[in-house]
């Protein structure tokens, strides 16, 4: 990079951008190591940092992949709610990825089916109950 370019350019959009870049990627690695919590957190650090920036500095690719991580990190850990809002942001900004439609549509099939089951369980409950207490 010549020597001007580096003059102009804004140490603190360098910094502030490459660590929003360097956290999605420790995200992914503590991901892929299944790290969970370390994953989370290094998303999150993330989307922090890309928080601080200025609209363009970071690509919108980047922020939607640590909101897609942070989401699959999230399901991984059970937190249904975390994932499901995260989908939706990274699909809000890039709706071509179509892992997080399909893990955003496994998320409503899980808590249909657990709503359901769980409902199914407090109907027996009720039923055993009034039968024993009869």
């Amino acid at each position: 990079m010549p020597a001007t370019a580096l003059a102009t350019a804004s140490p603190d959009t360098q910094i502030a951008g490459s660590r929003a870049a360097r956290q999605l990627r420790l995200g992914l690695e503590c991901y892929g190591a299944g790290r969970t919590e370390e994953a989370i957190a290094a998303f999150q650090l993330g989307l922090a940092a890309a928080a601080n920036e200025k609209p363009d500095a970071l690509s919108i690719e980047t922020m939607a992949e640590l909101h897609a991580g942070l989401g699959n990190a999230a399901m991984l850990g059970g937190d249904f709610g975390l994932a499901g809002t995260n989908y939706r942001a990274a699909l809000r900004l890039a709706p071509h990825l179509t892992d997080c439609w399909c893990s955003l549509g496994t998320i409503h099939l899980l808590l249909v089916f657990v709503g359901g089951v769980l409902n199914f369980l407090l109907d027996e409950a009720a039923l055993d109950g009034f039968q024993h207490s009869a």
